[in-house]
């Protein structure tokens, strides 16, 4: 190597394999440290020199061998383990020798998941991997007749977060039969001037609204409404942004200082402005992450934060590939290449309809009616434009003018009726100011590794205002819709649902660029057929023909040029446009049907259905000939003539059934693709069989998606609660809309919500198990050899633990040690007295620590040290205990070396499992209990969910404390971590402990009650419960709620970071998280307006 590379450095696996599998080099300046070698993966720190820490690299080359890939996966599971990588990047990368699913592979319609992708998946969500965003080759390796993916790039959350801007990339193969890759830390950019943008957590301040109404009041402009709206929206920009610097720039670091200032001082001054600070960066990272749920009265800084780096990484575009295969790779390159093709695409030379309004009208079989034209030409009121303006979702991105609807909203007194004179203008003349109608085009990947421009889908971003006047016109529209459209649409027609088009299709037809494509000229002929009023149709025109694009790049406007063609993906008024100019196509099908060109499909004749379409997705079914099918794809062709919409040939495939050779021989002489059942029609499945548990997989990858994604694990218990109810159930319930689920596939949905609910992700292992059954497991020798040394596990002192994880694993001996059975065969491994291989359990636990002694048998001596070939070495039985145990060896045959290894094994219930359950383990440790009276003290209106669930686990007696945790077995005091006097159980520790009863009198003292204090939990429930003339239910469940979430938070504090407090500031913690909660809710719940009163009565 120093003949090619001289004075670099070079770690190899020559001493796993006379080959030498995996070479690592590496320049002198660079640090690395190796962690880890064995046959098909090297570990390694490295520090470079511009990068302030280090971070970790396994480089892989697996086997052909799926036995041998398996005990790579153990490998990998057992260095995420270790504590080198703790907290640090991991990035692991190189020939994995097997891909994660079918879509993986270049045949993936004939293709399987199978127990290799199985187990690859589960190792990489065990390890908490995922792939790195990656451009480039999909398919890594090739023969020249199948392709996959073989090779790839993973990375670990605490990568993403340190290097959020790297990237893979795959290039094309040389000599090899694979493509290089190679990973891109960051990229140097030039600074970028943000556009103005109008951020909702300035509402927030008090100030701002009456700097807003001053502000606006003072500018009066000459020319229209419209004109007047757009000036003092451009003169407001640099007195918010000026404002917003001032009062919350850096705000993230402002938070933390004024809760530092609050914790110091704890005045009521400083809370209210860590209170106003910490609700706007809430919001701030609320509106950046677009997610469009959260959680009520629960932070969520964390995951918004990961939820916007997942987002930014996902859109940021590194390269982009133009026609000719050529790279493009610098920012101002990429920005040209995508304006030029969207303005070619919206902005090009428009051929013209071949149609006219006559063509159209002769066609349609319906048109409007005298009241369909009364309703449509009936004039806006001021109280239908300001419920638009108010009915807008809050939390959506906005148009090129920066200005998202909650400004407007938000200081509507100062704003309100200027926008409502400024909207009834363009309603009332028909007249639109230019600049109201640009919009700006963000780029959204349609794929994994979109590395064109082709396949990047344009959203269309609109001014608010103007999204205002469309969403009144859509209004207007959609009304009319199920009137003039038939019934083989679903789309966008009130009334009609999606899952009525999963059906068995004939032939499966898209329309290439629907939106893009659509002639203008063609809808305004279309509207004018259907009679629709003439002050209406002018709307419209004006709408579609007054478009300015702008093209967002990277967080970068760029280009502006005039539109002329097609529909806005994000306009309100755009759905229903193309339904109605796709009626065009229905009627022009209608008509080939009836009059004998096309002939019916066989069960489809009798109520004469010709095609069902959902947007641009049409199912088009006939009887099977060739005639017919050349009819239909003639019938498409002319449609393109008058609509500008074709079909897409690449992505239209046809389905044949029932037809000899010979008839499907002149088919597929047309050119179509001949697709096969099953298929995805909607996101659902579309087969002729009832479906069987793999034929659910997408919607169990879907959820496992969701559970293990990189945002989702920063979510608090209370966040993923919310997750399930909101996100997930959507999911499900889109399913069941049109399918009944099997049990198993119920049962594995339930499986992973409760496992995503306990655990963060969706599938964790047992570690403790492995130090016993996996032979194989790096992570285990090395603990085996640095831990636990020559001593017993089960005997080694937790205090002198040397790290938090490996002390956390220790301290849950107590519990593992009654689900761990030892099964004896040679005796080599299994400890005589700390193993359960026995009736008797662990046979240290039965006799105590004499034990050794009374039976002359060592502490740490194996099963196989206890006996020798004439029989076991004990001493004569002095007690009960050693009466039953040599009882029982006298029925088991003693160890011998000629036997088998011994092994280990997971038992819950009686039942030995072969593979770690969480579930299964759990249901054996908890009770189960029926329905409880206090349900209604913990679940109410306006809870808290963070309090909450620490309040429902708390009823449940299921809080981990000192008590329970002796229970369980562990070797730590019972002592309360409050009084340090009396054991701490849940009462005591809650109710009774000295520390906690002089919170609870501060807190008694405030509500007005004369003792300050109870003696049980039942007490505390009661009086929860009752309602009484002092104090209202709610505010009872809110301040009791937030003492125990107080008291316990206090308690661990203690216990983990060795930080206390007096009472009384645990008590004004109390005070402000009610406050904050009153605060939250009383503008959204009536019963919430009079709490505060209640609550500062006897302050």
């Amino acid at each position: 190597m120093n003949s090619i590379l001289p004075t670099w450095c070079l770690e190899e696996n020559y001493d796993f394999s006379t080959l030498g599998k995996i070479w690592v080099v590496w320049k002198p300046y660079v640090q690395v440290k190796i962690i880890a070698k064995s046959l098909q993966m090297i570990t390694c720190s490295v520090k470079l020199p511009f990068q302030a820490s280090e971070f970790a690299v396994s480089f892989i080359y697996d086997s052909n061998c799926r036995k041998e890939r398996r005990l790579l996966w153990s490998e990998l599971e057992s260095i995420s383990c270790l504590p080198q990588l703790c907290g640090i990047p991991w990035i692991v990368m190189g020939d994995f020798n097997e891909i994660i699913s079918p879509s993986e592979h270049s045949r993936a319609n004939h293709h399987t998941s199978t127990r290799g992708m199985r187990d690859f998946r589960d190792c990489l969500q065990r390890c908490l991997l995922a792939d790195l965003q990656f451009s480039g080759s999909t398919f890594t390796w090739s023969n020249s007749s199948v392709s996959k993916k073989l090779d790839r790039i993973l990375c670990n959350d605490d990568w993403i977060s340190s290097f959020p801007e790297s990237i893979a990339v795959f290039g094309k193969p040389g000599i090899s039969d694979h493509s290089p890759c190679c990973v891109f830390l960051d990229q140097l950019k030039p600074p970028q001037k943000r556009p103005f943008r109008f951020f909702a957590h300035l509402n927030t301040h008090q100030d701002f609204h009456d700097l807003v109404k001053a502000v606006w009041s003072s500018m009066p402009f000459d020319g229209s409404k419209q004109l007047c709206v757009s000036k003092k929206l451009k003169e407001m920009k640099p007195i918010i942004r000026s404002f917003n610097k001032e009062k919350f720039s850096d705000l993230e670091k402002r938070v933390q200082e004024a809760f530092h200032h609050l914790t110091d001082c704890q005045q009521r001054a400083a809370h209210s402005k860590w209170f106003n600070l910490a609700k706007a960066e809430d919001r701030f990272l609320h509106q950046r992450s677009r997610v469009q749920w959260s959680v009520e009265g629960d932070a969520g800084t964390a995951f918004f934060h990961r939820a916007i780096r997942a987002r930014q990484v996902q859109n940021h575009i590194h390269f982009l590939l133009d026609s000719d295969d050529r790279i493009i790779d610098t920012l101002e390159g990429i920005k040209s290449h995508a304006v030029n093709y969207f303005q070619q695409l919206l902005g090009g030379i428009n051929t013209q309809t071949t149609s006219t309004p006559a063509d159209i009208a002769s066609i349609m079989q319906v048109k409007c009616s005298a009241d369909t034209v009364s309703s449509l030409a009936a004039p806006f009121t001021d109280l239908e434009i300001e419920k638009a303006f108010l009915s807008l979702p809050k939390n959506k991105s906005p148009g090129p003018d920066g200005y998202p609807a909650k400004f407007f909203t938000g200081n509507w007194t100062a704003v309100g009726r200027d926008l409502i004179d400024a909207v009834k203008e363009f309603l009332t003349t028909g007249e639109l100011l230019q600049q109201w109608n640009a919009t700006l085009l963000i780029l959204v990947p349609k794929k994994a590794n979109a590395n064109r421009i082709t396949e990047f889908r344009p959203i269309a971003y609109c001014n608010t205002i103007y999204k205002v006047a469309l969403k009144l016109l859509a209004n207007m529209l959609k009304d009319h819709l199920p009137t003039l459209i038939s019934t083989s649409q679903s789309a966008f027609v009130p009334g009609r649902l999606l899952v009525e088009n999963v059906l068995l299709a004939t032939e499966l037809v898209d329309l290439q660029k629907a939106f893009d494509t659509l002639d203008w000229d063609f809808i305004l002929y279309t509207l004018e057929a259907l009679e629709f009023p003439p002050g209406f149709r002018n709307l419209i025109k004006k709408c579609l023909t007054t478009t300015r694009f702008s093209v967002a790049v990277n967080g970068e406007s760029c280009g502006y040029f005039k539109g002329t063609r097609g529909l806005r993906q994000g306009c309100p008024l755009s759905p229903y446009l193309f339904v109605i100019a796709l009626e065009v196509f229905t009627q022009q099908l209608r008509r080939r049907y009836l009059d004998g060109s096309i002939g019916y499909h066989p069960n489809t004749s009798a109520l004469q259905v010709t095609h069902l379409s959902f947007a641009d997705d049409l199912m088009i079914f006939a009887d099977g000939t060739a005639e017919f099918v050349q009819c239909i794809a003639e019938t498409m062709e002319d449609f393109a003539l008058w609509s500008g919409l074709r079909m897409n040939r690449s992505k239209t495939e046809l389905y044949i059934a029932g037809l000899n050779s010979d008839e499907a021989a002149d088919i597929s002489c047309l050119g179509f693709t001949i697709g096969s059942m099953p298929i995805r029609y909607l996101g659902l499945p579309l087969m002729y069989r009832k479906l069987r548990l793999p034929d659910y997989k997408p919607l169990i990858d879907k959820l496992s998606s969701n559970f293990n994604c990189w945002s989702a694990r920063a979510l608090s218990f209370a966040g993923r609660r919310q997750l399930l109810s909101s996100v997930i159930y959507g999911s499900i319930n889109f399913w069941t809309s049109a399918f009944i689920l099997l049990k198993n596939c119920i049962k594995k949905i339930e499986s992973l919500c409760s496992q995503f609910l306990w655990g963060g992700t969706e599938t964790k292992k047992c570690i403790a198990k492995r130090l016993f059954t996996t032979k194989d497991s790096l992570w285990a020798t090395w603990i085996k050899e640095y831990k636990i040394k020559d001593y017993n596990f089960w005997a080694i002192d937790e205090s002198k633990a040397s790290s938090s994880f490996w002390r956390s694993l220790l301290s849950l001996r107590g519990l593992a040690n009654h689900f761990l059975k030892a099964k004896l065969d040679n005796g080599q491994q299994i400890s005589f007295w700390y193993d359960k291989w026995t009736p008797l359990g662990p046979l240290i636990m039965r006799f105590g620590d004499l034990g050794p002694r009374e039976l002359q048998i060592e502490e740490y001596a194996s099963v196989a040290q206890a006996c020798n070939d004439e029989g076991w070495l004990l001493r004569g039985a002095r007690s009960q205990a050693a009466e039953e145990l040599q009882l029982h060896l006298t029925t088991i045959p003693l160890p011998t070396l000629s036997a088998t290894d011994d092994s280990y094994v997971w038992e819950t219930g009686g039942n030995e499992l072969q593979e770690f359950s969480a579930s299964k383990t759990w249901n054996q440790l908890r009770n189960r209990a029926p329905e409880q009276r206090w349900t209604q003290n913990i679940w109410f209106t306006g809870h808290i969910p963070r309090h909450v669930f620490t309040t429902w686990v708390a009823y449940q007696d299921r809080l981990p404390t000192r008590a329970r945790l002796v229970s369980w077995g562990m070797n730590i005091s019972s002592a309360c971590c409050l009084c340090n006097l009396m054991d701490e159980t849940r009462d005591h520790l809650f109710l009774r402990c000295e520390f906690s009863e002089t919170v609870w009198s501060y807190v008694m003292c405030r509500l007005g009650y004369s003792h300050r204090g109870f003696h049980s939990w039942n007490a505390l429930s009661e009086w929860m419960r009752f309602r009484d003339s002092v104090v209202s239910l709610p505010l009872k469940r809110i301040t009791a709620q937030a003492t125990i979430s107080c008291l316990w938070t206090e308690r661990n504090k203690r216990l983990h970071d060795n930080i206390s407090q007096p009472p009384l500031s645990i008590f004004k913690k109390i005070d402000r998280l009610t406050r904050d909660a009153i605060l939250g809710r009383r503008k959204k719940t009536a019963l919430f307006q009079h709490l505060m009163q209640e609550w500062l009565r006897f302050e």
